[in-house]
């Protein structure tokens, strides 16, 4: 086949559409790993943005916060606090405010004077 001039040309043209075809196989190939870096990309932003929604939905308070006078039962309102306002994904000035109006006699007038700002929370 390899030794007479039709039998080269037969070759040459079979490895051509050999070529070809796996020219046309690596295209299908990108073209399939690029959609599927895309839909992974979907994916990723649409997780993404649901956690970012989720985490938007926190209302506050559900159960009315306990108060704080600066007695002795600090430990016991921290606790209540932090599970019900500090630990959640709010802005420090909203922790603040709700810190704020927990407060009551002594604990309220010592922070009588401060801004609300978040800089002043924690």
């Amino acid at each position: 086949m390899v030794d007479d001039p039709q039998g080269i040309l037969s070759l040459i043209t079979r490895t051509r559409e050999i070529i070809i075809t796996l020219k046309m196989y690596s295209d299908d190939y990108c073209l399939v790993l690029r959609n599927l870096n895309q839909e992974d990309t979907r994916k990723s932003f649409s997780k993404n943005s649901m956690i970012l929604t989720n985490q938007a939905e926190v209302k506050l308070p559900q159960l009315p916060l306990i108060t704080f006078s600066g007695a002795i039962l600090w430990k016991q309102f921290w606790y209540s606090f932090r599970a019900a306002v500090h630990e959640q994904n709010i802005p420090d000035v909203q922790k603040l405010n709700y810190l704020i109006s927990c407060l009551k006699g002594d604990a309220l007038l010592a922070v009588r004077g401060y801004d609300i700002v978040s800089e002043n929370y924690m």
